[in-house]
């Protein structure tokens, strides 16, 4: 369960604060969530988080995304984050959870980003990192509004990387998006893996 909040949580920072570069606005999104049942050339089955199995064709277009452990040291100037962090009463922010998207993957930014509360209390704050320094990260929203947020070292950071369409595998969960075909199959436009998929 744990891994799936997870995965939800990361498809929601690619495709709720960026959009891929390529278009996926051209045909209405069809959103899809589960587990991949098999893998052929071009194609993969996932069976959905209602239990039904849909055939998701890919093209060389197709963006394979996926996520490692990273370090501080690893978020640069100009990627794009998602923080979780705990508020403390003089305002200050401390990281609980970082989510990196290095700048080299071509998305750019969709949503404002800036910070705001949850209901669990925590503050998420997203957008572009202006600078690091120490164990401090600057992060602009598109408005120049910068926020500070200190990020210790227990503090649990994951990099969003690219992934060949062969690192693909039984079991792996997923969650992707992508255009309706005529014949029922999905043309993915982008696959966020996480959970067991092989590299």
């Amino acid at each position: 369960m744990r891994t799936a909040r997870r995965l939800v949580f990361a498809f929601t920072l690619v495709i709720g604060i960026a959009m891929v570069a390529t278009s996926v606005t051209a045909a209405p999104a069809h959103r899809v969530r589960g587990t991949i049942a098999s893998v052929s050339p071009d194609t993969i089955v996932v069976t959905g988080s209602d239990g039904n199995p849909v055939t998701v064709k890919t093209t060389p277009g197709t963006r394979i995304i996926g996520q490692t452990a990273a370090r501080f040291e690893d978020i640069k100037n100009g990627d794009l984050v998602r923080v979780v962090a705990t508020k403390a009463q003089d305002g200050s922010l401390t990281a609980l959870e970082v989510r990196d998207v290095p700048s080299g993957l071509q998305i750019s930014a969709h949503s404002r980003g800036g910070q705001r509360e949850l209901k669990s209390g925590k503050v998420l704050v997203s957008g572009s990192v202006a600078s690091t320094r120490g164990n401090t990260l600057s992060v602009t929203s598109t408005d120049a509004v910068v926020t500070i947020v200190t990020v210790p070292q227990g503090a649990q950071i994951q990099r969003v990387t690219q992934i060949p369409l062969g690192s693909l595998a039984p079991g792996a969960r997923v969650a992707l998006q992508g255009t309706d075909n005529p014949d029922g199959t999905v043309t993915a436009v982008l696959i966020m893996v996480g959970g067991a998929v092989q590299r």
